[in-house]
C-alpha cells in the first residue's frame, strides 16, 4: 500500500503548483480543495493517475517540472484547466473562490459565467490586463484584443437570437 508524502507544510507545494499553473488559490499551507484540485490536474498534465494522493513520485515529478511559460503558447489556458470539469451548481465555494475580483460577486448558480470565466483566467496570466467595461456581458468580449479569425488562444462570442441582443 502506498503512502503518501509527508508535508507538514503544503506552501512550497502550493507555491510551485501555482508557478506551473496548476493552482489558484491563497497560499496559505494547509491542503484543502483548492490544493486537491490543482494536486489533480498537475498530475492528469503529466499522465498520472488523476487523483489527490500525493506521494514521492507526484513530489519528484511537481518539483522538477518545467514551468508552464516554457511549454505553453497560451499561458492563460493553465488557469482554464483550474477549473475544468467544476460545476456551477456543485462548486460553488471553489469558483467564487478562484474567479477575479472584478467578478468574484457573482453567484454561478444565478448568473452566467462565461465572461467571468475568461476575464479570471486573463487576469491571473496577466494581472494589469484591461478587461471589458463589463466583462460578465458575452457581447462585451467582441472589442477585446485585436480581430483575427477564429483559432486556438482566441477569445470568441456568440449571440442568441441576434447579433443586436444582448
Amino acid at each position: 500500500m502506498a503512502t503518501e508524502y509527508p508535508v507538514r507544510d503544503w506552501k512550497p507545494i502550493q507555491q510551485r503548483l501555482q508557478d506551473l499553473g496548476f493552482y489558484a488559490g491563497r497560499i496559505d499551507g494547509g491542503r484543502g480543495p483548492l490544493t486537491d484540485q490543482a494536486i489533480v490536474a498537475f498530475k492528469r498534465s503529466i499522465g498520472f493517475v488523476a487523483r489527490p494522493f500525493y506521494g514521492p513520485q507526484t513530489h519528484e515529478a511537481l518539483m522538477t517540472a518545467p514551468t508552464a511559460a516554457a511549454h505553453s503558447p497560451y499561458p492563460w489556458y493553465r488557469e482554464a484547466e483550474l477549473v475544468l470539469g467544476l460545476h456551477e451548481r456543485t462548486h460553488v465555494s471553489c469558483l467564487r473562490s478562484w474567479f477575479d475580483q472584478a467578478v468574484a460577486w457573482i453567484d454561478p448558480r444565478e448568473i452566467a459565467w462565461c465572461g467571468a470565466f475568461v476575464a479570471t483566467c486573463l487576469r491571473k496570466w496577466r494581472p494589469g490586463i484591461d478587461l471589458p467595461g463589463n466583462p460578465l456581458g458575452a457581447r462585451q468580449w467582441g472589442a477585446f484584443g485585436e480581430a483575427c479569425p477564429p483559432q486556438r488562444g482566441a477569445v470568441l462570442t456568440f449571440w442568441r437570437g441576434s447579433r443586436d441582443g444582448w
